[in-house]
């Protein structure tokens, strides 16, 4: 049996390093240097944060059960 459910399970740790984290970073190159923009500013990280708006509109669209 099946049922749908409201619930929405987002697993977050408070450390960086060890993956489990959904706050943008900076981004870093294959070296671990920081990433700058054309204008000399950090480049945020935001995969994790992308990742979920993703994932809820693909649910809000159906695309996703």
């Amino acid at each position: 049996t099946r049922r749908s459910s409201d619930l929405v399970l987002i697993y977050a740790w408070n450390e960086h390093d060890e993956g489990g984290w959904c706050c943008p970073t900076l981004t870093v190159d294959e070296n671990g240097n920081t990433v700058t923009d054309e204008n000399g500013n950090n480049v945020m990280d935001r995969s994790h944060l992308d990742a979920i708006k993703k994932a809820i509109g693909e649910y809000k669209n159906g695309i996703l059960e």
